[in-house]
């Protein structure tokens, strides 16, 4: 008897499912939808131009699977279903979910994890002459070079990862091109990965929701950084942490993914600098994003402390820039950050311009092979 109510309910409940939408609709909006929350444009109504009928239907279809009633609430209730019932990814091709309520990035985060994508022989070739020469440009200037790969999440916080999730090779494209690039000549690196895999001993030092290193995470790169330049410059010192606040994070952005689905919640442990933070925010000075960059009014950002006894940074970076930002400004007279779309540029116009004393490269492991189609070397 219960087998066959189920089978009845489920003949029911499926189609008044389907009709949700269209009945909502007829009632004139009985249930508001909730805000949109993918980071990503959505799809434009398409103009009907009888004269171009051909691509009109894919643009309507991409148009109303963008906007139908009821779209947004209809997926989050799809990913709750999914998360808190099943435990399982409710977007797979975009999304990982892991052990103890841990979510990864899939598809090129996961190919970098995995080892399925590498770096080949010739692009390392390639890298290895674009890193020395952008190095020889800034020491003419006066300037010190500095790279720091950032590991992908799954890197330093594989303890989390499934078994499915197979590594064909331990050391990752990162680690690899890393090891590469030892003995160049005034290319100074921050090697990471062993440092962020031992300090997560102490404390997580990626977001658990989030694709990101927390702010722990970037201090300790911070510090990694300010070891390397002490002694180098003058008044350059590791920061000291006073106390460690527990915060709330903000729709981290794996989560956002899903709709920040309630029954989950990130935190973090915020570190409080001794002496408080002296690095603030100064007009920018008007340099042009490359075009398309989505993020424009946050394509250069300027912090300066009043010191200028101390040296001056130039800071190329991605969104692995956001939490670490801050924390650089603290040892220079002026930092100005640029996330130039993912390019890694060397950015000479703003190097004649800024006369940086250093220049700190910071680039996700995934993002790698972007800067094989941005080189210095091949505009000689």
């Amino acid at each position: 008897m219960a087998g066959k109510l189920k089978k009845y309910l489920l003949v029911i409940l499926f189609p008044l499912a389907l009709m949700m939408p269209l009945l909502n609709a007829l009632l004139g909006g009985v249930t508001r939808d909730i805000e949109p929350f993918e980071n990503r444009v959505l799809a434009t109504m398409p103009a009907f131009d009888w004269k171009h009928l051909d691509p009109y239907p894919e643009k309507y279809e991409a148009w109303y699977n963008d906007h139908f009633m009821l779209r947004n609430r209809l997926i989050r209730n799809y990913a709750v279903y999914k998360l808190q019932f099943l435990r399982q990814s409710p977007f797979p091709e975009a999304l990982i979910v892991g052990k103890n309520n841990w979510l990864y990035q899939s598809t090129d985060e996961l190919d970098v994890y995995t080892g399925k994508t590498r770096l080949s022989a010739g692009d390392i070739r390639l890298l290895k002459t674009e890193m020395q020469y952008r190095a020889d440009y800034l020491a003419a200037r006066g300037c010190r070079f500095y790279l720091m790969i950032v590991p992908c999440k799954a890197v330093v916080h594989d303890e989390n990862m499934y078994y499915q999730y197979y590594r064909v090779n331990p050391v990752s494209m990162g680690e690899e091109l890393a090891d590469s690039l030892m003995g160049l000549k005034n290319v100074n690196q921050i090697k990471l990965y062993k440092l962020l895999r031992e300090t997560k001993k102490q404390g997580d030092v990626y977001y658990k929701m989030d694709t990101h290193w927390n702010k722990m995470g970037a201090l300790t790169a911070a510090n990694a950084f300010f070891e390397k330049l002490h002694g180098q410059l003058p008044g350059i010192v590791p920061l000291k942490v006073r106390e460690v606040k527990r915060i709330k994070i903000k729709s981290p952005d794996l989560l956002k993914m899903v709709g920040n689905v309630s029954f989950l919640e990130e935190y973090e442990n915020e570190p409080v600098l001794a002496g408080g933070a002296k690095a603030h925010a100064v007009p920018k000075a008007g340099y042009v994003a490359p075009e398309g960059f989505p993020y424009n009014y946050m394509y250069e950002t300027g912090l300066e402390t009043g010191d200028t006894s101390k040296p001056r940074l130039l800071f190329i970076s991605d969104s692995f820039g956001e939490n670490i930002f801050s924390y650089l400004a603290e040892n220079f007279s002026r930092s100005v950050r640029l996330w130039d779309a993912w390019q890694y540029k060397l950015n000479e116009e703003v190097v004649e311009k800024e006369k940086p004393d250093v220049m700190l490269l910071v680039v996700h492991e995934k993002n790698l092979k972007n800067m094989l189609g941005h080189l210095s070397v091949t505009r000689q």
